[in-house]
C-alpha cells in the first residue's frame, strides 16, 4: 500500500469511528429529549454502521490472512533458494581450492624433482682444475714419483670438494629461493579464490537480508491495511444534535 493510500485509509476508519460516536452521542441526547422515534432511528443507523465495520473487518482479516500466507510461502521459497545458492557457492569453490592444492602440491614435487636431477648434474659437472691435476698426478705416478702424485691427487680431490660444495649450496639455495616464491604465488592464488567466495557469499546474503525484509515490510503493510482499511461502508446520514422540546411541542 502506498503512503497515500494509507492515510486515506486511516483517514476513512477515523471518520467513521467518528460517525458512530457521533450517532450514540445523538442518540443519547435524543433519548433525554424524549424523542424515541429519532432515538430509534438513530439506534438503527447505529447497529447498520456497526455491522458494516464489524462485516468489513472480518472481510479485511480473511484477505490479511491469505495475504499474510502467500508472503510467508514467498518468504520460505527464497529462504530455500537462498541455502541452495550458498550450498552452491561452497561446494564450487571447495571444489575449485581442492583442484589447486592438487595442482599446487604436484609443483612442489615437480621442483624437488628438478632440485634432485640439478644435485645430480652438478655433482658430475667437471671441474678443469681438478681434472688437470689429476691427469698430472697420474703421470707422476707412471714416473713412479708416487710422493708428487699422492700430493696432487689430494690437492685435487680437495679442489673438487670445494667446488662441488659450492656447487651443492649454490643449487641448495636457488631450489629454496624458488620454493619461497612458489609458495607465496600458491598462498596468493587460495587466498584470491577464498576472497572471491567470501564476496559472493556476502552479496548472497545481502541480497537474501534485502528480500527477507522486503517481506516483513508487506507483512506489515497487510496488517496495517486489514485493521485501517475497509472497503464497504454503510452511508448513514448525519444528524445535528437535537435541541430541547419547547413547551409548545410538548403540548401538541
Amino acid at each position: 500500500m502506498s503512503r497515500n493510500n494509507l492515510f486515506k485509509s486511516l483517514f476513512y476508519s477515523m471518520n467513521y469511528s467518528q460517525e458512530l460516536e457521533t450517532l450514540r452521542r445523538e442518540h443519547l441526547a435524543a433519548v433525554d429529549d424524549f424523542d424515541f422515534k429519532l432515538a430509534q432511528d438513530l439506534s438503527i443507523r447505529i447497529k447498520k454502521l456497526e455491522q458494516g465495520l464489524k462485516k468489513s473487518s472480518s472481510k479485511s482479516n480473511i484477505e490479511f490472512l491469505e495475504t499474510s500466507r502467500k508472503i510467508r510461502s514467498l518468504a520460505d521459497y527464497e529462504t530455500h533458494q537462498y541455502e541452495t545458492d550458498r550450498l552452491e557457492i561452497e561446494d564450487r569453490y571447495n571444489e575449485r581450492i581442492n583442484h589447486l592444492l592438487d595442482q599446487q602440491r604436484q609443483q612442489l614435487i615437480d621442483l624437488e624433482n628438478s632440485y634432485q636431477l640439478n644435485k645430480q648434474r652438478e655433482l658430475n659437472r667437471p671441474v678443469y682444475e681438478v681434472e688437470l691435476k689429476k691427469n698430472q698426478s697420474k703421470k707422476f705416478g707412471i714416473n713412479h714419483d708416487y710422493y708428487m702424485a699422492n700430493a696432487l691427487y689430494q690437492e685435487a680431490s680437495r679442489i673438487e670438494k670445494n667446488y662441488r660444495d659450492k656447487r651443492l649450496n649454490d643449487c641448495y639455495e636457488l631450489y629454496i629461493r624458488q620454493k619461497i616464491k612458489l609458495e607465496k604465488k600458491h598462498k596468493k592464488e587460495i587466498s584470491f579464490l577464498e576472497e572471491k567466495r567470501k564476496l559472493e557469499l556476502q552479496e548472497l546474503e545481502q541480497n537474501h537480508e534485502r528480500e527477507q525484509n522486503r517481506f516483513e515490510n508487506s507483512q506489515i503493510v497487510a496488517k496495517v491495511r486489514s485493521s485501517l482499511y475497509t472497503r464497504e461502508f454503510p452511508k448513514v446520514t448525519r444528524y445535528m444534535k437535537p435541541s430541547k422540546r419547547s413547551i409548545s411541542s410538548l403540548t401538541m
